[in-house]
């Protein structure tokens, strides 16, 4: 089984959430104190190690609005767990027990009266095998647990629901009033990693921890041998340190044998009783050095971990596997953070129809986001100044999968920051580097963007800036799009539902006006297809007309139908290469000029700015030619520009380089917003 679903309610920061989840990696993203660790506490408290009628709550763990505001009186955490793998041989070879009964209706998890309400029944007590055969023909199965506040353990509401489909949409309920940890761990086991990693802690050996089980589970498959030699091993031990601490021992009998009753006190090594001498096991690492692992950097003990977990699942537990990670990049370099992201998504990536494997981690680390599936990403909010957390996600189900394709491949890019930030700026090109040291040198700030936690996020062309702005929408992330003029010809009828009526009529007058003027812009996939007809090899359209010049060059007389062939293809090419200026087109038509600056100016109140006098290019000035002499990459002379850029003092020294007026105005509009929306 595997976890589907988390409710919240009033736990923390999360006064009221839910949250989908799929199997594989899951990952929580946003900013700090957004609210992301409290989501991996409360799964940890429903699905964790340590049982939840045992653990300690405190008024911090219950929502409140403000500091004035009275804590809630209670809280609620519930889980649906989906699917079929299970430890079957458990239930019904230890035969676990619940008490179980039938109810009516599904419980409001917002209503806590009907929660409490749930487990005030009697009921029976069917065998394990009986149990079984409830889980085998359950759909889902919901964990919940309900917490008062300044309460005893006892008055906690926890329980497990079996959902059992019927006929049509008819369901049975059996609800599990009281049943034992080995219960849930046939169904799931869970293992976490913390932000703040104390390795004693996480790989310690009791009882009731997978670690403890995987060394036992090792520990007892010795061979009555190899126990002998253990034994003989541990006498000899015994007596050394005996010896050692011989005086000491004594010394010690002699000062407390008023006080207490009893017959000796030694020095030992470790426990050495049947049922414990395991415990003192400590896996040791050897990178250069031999030491214990918790010695060892934070690296190798996440990957440590999460090997350790991975082998557990696979050959000591049958049902599914959650684990649970909170910043696993925390102190780790971008290479090992990358070898740790591997870790994770071997883990997750390893499950079977009989035994899922899932990861559900947090992260501010973009590496973390390359490999999941869009309904698996997850935005944890907190509005400013706000209390409680909010969650963003889209379900995959209403993308279509050309559509699904393309946002897994920009979820996947190097653009994934912009998910992390409060505003994104979206460009094309070379503005990406140009854009952050304008805006420092504006308002005399260094990493004034940053500052603001808003992103310039390069979208690879301008055809791209629709995926982007559908993509950042959809987890209501607000973004800002600068684009060149030529965005009017080729990008803009994407964005033409963002205006009115009467502005959507100038745009395709517009574009048509293009379209006469200047030709269908050119595109690589229709230059490829002329070369020979049904062929996309541009050697091919090489061959053709090096060919055609060779036989000009032999004087060797061509026939007439080819030859007519061969003119109709240059001619097309031509057409379409030919790059005529689109301030040049509008500055010959002043009735076009109007209509375009119309068009900018309503563009620009939807959040789309468009640089009026053509490409960023056209806005150097002439000093920005002495920087790289002959080379014509527009990124290479990008960069170099925002290198001078760095060096300026001041704001009218970047006015050497470039022309720097709608630059500005974009970022005091996108500036205001963001100050805008922390007032609200």
């Amino acid at each position: 089984m595997y976890l589907n679903q988390l409710i919240v309610q009033n736990f923390r920061s999360l006064e009221d959430i839910e949250i989908g989840f799929k199997t594989g990696l899951n990952v929580l993203v946003g900013k700090n104190n957004a609210g992301k660790s409290n989501v991996i506490e409360a799964l940890n408290i429903l699905l964790g190690e340590k049982w939840p009628t045992y653990l300690e709550f405190h008024h911090k763990d219950f929502f409140r609005e403000d500091s004035d505001s009275e804590y809630s009186q209670k809280f609620l955490i519930a889980v649906r767990l989906t699917g079929n793998s299970y430890n079957r041989d458990l239930i019904i070879d230890e035969n676990i027990k619940c008490c179980r009964r039938t109810i009516q209706d599904f419980p409001r998890w917002d209503r806590f009266e009907e929660i409490e309400d749930l487990c005030n029944g009697r009921g029976d007590w069917p065998s394990g095998e009986e149990l079984a055969g409830l889980i085998d023909k359950a759909s889902s199965i919901w964990f919940f647990l309900l917490v008062p506040r300044d309460e005893r353990k006892k008055e906690r509401v926890f329980g497990a629901l079996l959902i059992e489909k019927l006929t049509g949409d008819k369901v049975r309920l059996n609800l599990l009033q009281r049943y034992p940890q080995e219960f849930r761990e046939a169904l799931l086991t869970t293992a976490r990693i913390p932000a703040f990693r104390d390795p004693m802690r996480e790989l310690r050996v009791n009882n009731y921890s997978w670690y403890g089980r995987l060394i036992r589970s090792l520990y007892e498959s010795k061979s009555s041998n190899q126990n002998l030699l253990i034994e003989d091993a541990q006498t000899q031990l015994s007596e050394a340190y005996g010896d050692i601490f011989k005086d000491a021992s004594k010394d010690l009998c002699n000062s407390i044998s008023d006080a207490i009753f009893h017959h000796n006190i030694s020095f030992e090594a470790a426990p050495f009783t049947l049922d414990e001498s395991h415990k003192n096991i400590t896996i040791f690492v050897d990178d250069g050095i031999n030491a214990p692992f918790f010695e060892k950097g934070s690296g190798i003990q996440s990957a440590l971990i999460i090997s350790l977990f991975g082998y557990y699942c696979e050959k000591f537990h049958s049902g599914g596997s959650l684990l649970l990670a909170e910043e696993p990049e925390l102190y780790l370099h971008p290479h090992a953070r990358r070898a740790v992201e591997g870790q994770l998504l071997k883990f997750a990536s390893s499950g079977t129809e009989l035994k899922s494997t899932q990861v559900v981690m947090a992260t501010h680390a973009t590496e973390f986001i390359r490999n999941v599936d869009v309904g698996a990403l997850v935005l944890v909010t907190k509005g400013q100044g706000a209390t409680n957390t909010s969650v963003r996600q889209v379900e995959e189900r209403l993308l279509g999968e050309g559509e699904l394709k393309r946002w897994r491949q920009i979820v996947g890019s190097q653009n994934a920051e912009m998910f992390f930030g409060d505003h994104a700026i979206l460009v094309e090109g070379g503005e990406e580097f140009i854009l952050p040291m304008i805006a420092d040198l504006t308002y005399a700030t260094h990493r004034w963007l940053d500052i603001r936690n808003i992103s310039v996020t390069r979208v690879g062309g301008k055809m791209q800036f629709a995926n982007y702005s559908k993509i950042l929408a959809s987890y209501k992330i607000s973004h800002t799009i600068l684009t060149d003029l030529d965005f009017l010809r080729r990008g803009a009828g994407n964005f033409r539902d963002k205006l009115n009526l009467s502005n959507q009529k100038k745009l395709d007058e517009l574009m048509r006006f293009f379209a006469s003027d200047l030709g269908t812009p050119v595109k690589t996939k229709h230059v490829k297809a002329i070369a020979k007809e049904g062929s996309l090899d541009w050697i091919q359209f090489y061959n053709t007309f090096d060919e055609f010049i060779s036989e000009l060059s032999d004087e060797i007389d061509l026939d007439e139908v080819r030859l007519e062939k061969v003119k109709l293809h240059w001619e097309w090419v031509k057409e379409r290469i030919k790059r005529n200026s689109i301030r040049e087109a509008l500055s010959k038509n002043s009735e076009m000029d109007s209509i375009a600056e119309q068009v900018i100016e309503a563009f620009k109140d939807v959040g789309i700015f468009v640089l009026k006098n053509g490409e960023l290019e056209d806005y150097y000035t002439e000093a920005v030619s002495s920087l790289l002499p002959g080379d014509k990459s527009k990124d290479r002379l990008a960069a170099a520009v925002a290198e001078s850029l760095s060096l300026c003092d001041t704001i009218n020294d970047a006015c050497f380089w470039i022309h720097i007026d709608e630059f500005q105005e974009l970022l005091s509009i996108v500036g205001d917003e963001i100050a805008s929306q922390k007032l609200a």
